[in-house]
């Protein structure tokens, strides 16, 4: 049972954009991130993240350094998909190479992510 994953997404709208992807997961909590710094110290205080869902372009830490601060951080064990615009396959392969477990380009369909968190997490 998924019980809660970080957004880390600089747009309040893409951000809002997700839950209802989220809501059929009894009880799942969704919290949020403007940029790479902020998601790592949501990482700390949160504790038991069990799914990021990665934006690359932010402000002050981009999607890419936060992957490897993520690692870094002893959080390279949870689930990750990067969602981007940026769809270049060099910097697709930079973010799974750094521990993306999944990269969708944006914009993005309601059912590809949930295909992913499904094959990433499972399903309650």
């Amino acid at each position: 049972m998924l019980k809660k994953v970080l957004i880390v997404e600089d747009s309040a709208l893409q951000a809002k954009m997700y839950r209802p992807i989220f809501a059929g997961y009894a009880g799942c909590k969704l919290v949020t991130a403007g940029n790479g710094l902020e998601a790592m110290d949501k990482l700390s205080l949160e504790g038991d993240v069990e799914l990021i869902l990665l934006d690359i372009n932010m402000p002050k830490m981009n999607g890419l350094a936060f992957l490897e601060e993520r690692e870094k951080g002893g959080f390279g064990h949870i689930p990750t998909i990067v969602i981007s615009t940026e769809g270049k396959d060099e910097d697709i392969m930079k973010a799974l190479k750094l521990g993306a477990d999944a990269y969708v380009k944006k914009p993005w369909k309601p059912e590809q992510i949930r295909e992913l968190v499904e094959k990433l997490v499972g399903r309650d």
